[in-house]
């Protein structure tokens, strides 16, 4: 059996333009008010799924990342997989616990099972691959260590989580890092409406649209782009 993913129920050339149907269901949530927004500073739980539109979303990476706009800087620390406590244990109950509810939003009992971990976050946001891809190729591509290549092209390299988490967990790191390095001439290019618009069917969130629109213009008037750290990864060589 193959440990390489597909993207998407059905395999995508690279390089195809993906065009996204429109959302049957609200994208922006409506966005609570939280004591760390207003000194800048916001925790947000970003979770990865293969696919949005299927009847059971299968759960590929979270990440906690926390994001100061003072800095522009985002300590990004990994949750699933191969990262919680328990090791696989912990994978396999956060897999198994994993669902969306009728909104797309994370289930509740999802969150609380994340939370008893004594983890704590002020919003959420849900990418699936295909919206992954984009954002990668919206960025020229990344470089996983073996040249830059397309958002379907990169997604297909990162392992399997069930046959490798530690690797699975490394490869997504080095998007996420290449996507940061990439950020500032994306800001400076692109209007995020043009952003958004095709992400629409393939992300959910409970921060507010108008967020990303005035986050969007104070990085474009700063003249930087997004900065991130793995402190937790790294220590390890595999993460330079």
């Amino acid at each position: 059996m193959s440990t390489i993913r597909r993207v998407g129920a059905n395999s995508v050339p690279d390089g195809a333009v993906i065009e996204a149907a429109a959302p049957r269901l609200s994208v922006f949530q409506s966005e609570r008010s939280y004591a760390n927004a207003a000194i800048n500073q916001r925790k947000i739980l970003i979770v990865v799924v293969d696919q949005l539109k299927a009847d059971d979303p299968q759960l590929e990476t979270i990440w906690l990342a926390t994001y100061v706009n003072a800095r522009s800087h985002i300590t990004l620390l990994p949750l699933f997989p191969a990262s919680l406590s328990g090791g696989e244990r912990d994978d396999l109950a956060v897999k198994n616990g994993f669902k969306l509810d009728g909104d797309g939003q994370l289930s509740q009992g999802f969150l609380d099972q994340i939370q008893s971990k004594q983890i704590r976050w002020d919003n959420t946001f849900i990418l699936d691959e295909l919206g992954l891809a984009m954002l990668i190729d919206a960025v020229g591509g990344v470089d996983l260590g073996r040249g830059r290549v397309s958002g379907v092209r990169a997604l297909s390299q990162i392992p399997l989580v069930q046959y490798d988490a530690q690797a699975a967990l490394f490869a997504h790191a080095m998007l996420a890092r290449s996507i940061c390095r990439l950020s500032g001439d994306l800001v400076d290019q692109v209007e995020v409406q043009d952003l958004l618009q095709p992400l629409t069917a393939h992300m959910r969130s409970d921060l507010s649209e108008q967020f990303f629109v005035d986050e969007w213009q104070r990085l474009r008037n700063s003249k930087t782009g997004v900065s991130c750290e793995f402190p937790n990864l790294q220590k390890s060589s595999a993460l330079p």
